[in-house]
């Protein structure tokens, strides 16, 4: 209970700090979105579902049509769907070239592809092409999704708040979103009582309309990580996997703890053999020391038919 009070101790005074630091902006971005994009941003004193008219300060529309242009351009020279805007190579060409591995590559990048055009990438990232030109900065999110494989965001400027490293690479996101009592049950696995009551009578707010409860949500780096440990964790279920509980998920091997030093580095960690009764599903699953907040980890898992 302790480690969680300092989670969100941690977190409202990082989301305070962020908020003050960005508030000189507000302004600036204000008057932009006034101009050029009257439909976005998000601002406090605001509620931003409001359908009322908000093109009141256009005057001259040579700025709007300017960066629908700039918009267009970048989305069709950048990452068009009308044509491979990328290619996966290795930084090992001596490795690149080896047999087997310039089809896996190949493979894998038309397989990207396909899950870019089935998802909604392309219509959002136009959206943010937009947002990018007219305040010099924009954030797209794109999180996992059981039917679409992921899901973008484009979220628009007022909305969230981002932090450096020190070598000036974005490491921190905080994001204000305000969600029904119902999205909450579709989004996640577990919520306050409350909001599951509120969920099942459909209530309506006096006043009209659904009650909203807001949310901060958190992509923060390891800061304070002391070590990483990784386990392989299998189910044998016969559920599919998308329907598979955090309570069907047994841990049969675990690494030794690494040390912040090593985990810095791509770095590999070896597990030996799979247990006999392995099960059916196979996961990566990892646990922090010292980090206050969990954060992103990128890793991949190498299964050796021969080993």
């Amino acid at each position: 209970m302790e480690k969680e009070r300092d989670c969100v101790r941690h977190v409202l005074r990082r989301f305070h700090e962020l908020e003050k630091e960005r508030r000189t902006w507000e302004g600036q971005w204000k008057e932009i979105s006034d101009v050029m994009l009257p439909n976005k941003g998000k601002w406090s004193e605001e509620n931003h579902n409001k359908g009322y008219k908000k093109h009141g300060n256009i005057v001259d529309s040579t700025a709007l049509y300017a960066l629908r242009i700039l918009a267009a351009g970048m989305h069709g020279g950048l990452s068009s769907p009308a044509r491979p805007w990328f290619r996966f190579s290795l930084k090992d060409k001596e490795l690149e070239n080896a047999e087997g591995i310039g089809k896996w590559l190949q493979d894998t990048q038309e397989r990207v592809h396909a899950v870019l055009s089935g998802s909604n990438f392309y219509p959002t990232v136009h959206a943010h092409y937009a947002e990018l030109a007219a305040f010099g900065t924009a954030c797209f999110l794109i999180e996992e999704d059981r039917d679409e494989v992921i899901r973008c965001r484009n979220l628009t400027v007022g909305e969230y708040y981002l932090d450096c490293d020190a070598k000036g690479r974005v490491d921190t996101l905080y994001r204000t979103i305000s969600m029904t009592a119902r999205q909450i049950v579709q989004r996640f696995e577990t919520y306050p009582e409350r909001i599951r009551e509120s969920a099942e009578k459909d209530s309506v707010q006096e006043g009209g309309g659904m009650p909203v409860f807001p949310f901060v949500q958190i992509v923060e780096g390891f800061g304070g990580l002391v070590s990483l440990t990784v386990h392989i964790q299998s189910a044998d279920s016969g559920k599919p996997l998308a329907e598979l509980a955090e309570e069907d998920w047994r841990t049969i091997l675990s690494s030794k703890p690494l040390p912040l030093a090593e985990i810095e580095k791509p770095c590999s960690v070896g597990f030996g053999s799979l247990p006999p009764r392995a099960g059916r599903y196979l996961r990566v699953f990892y646990e922090v020391e010292g980090a206050a907040a969990k954060g992103a980890l990128t890793a991949g898992l190498v299964l050796d038919a021969h080993a």
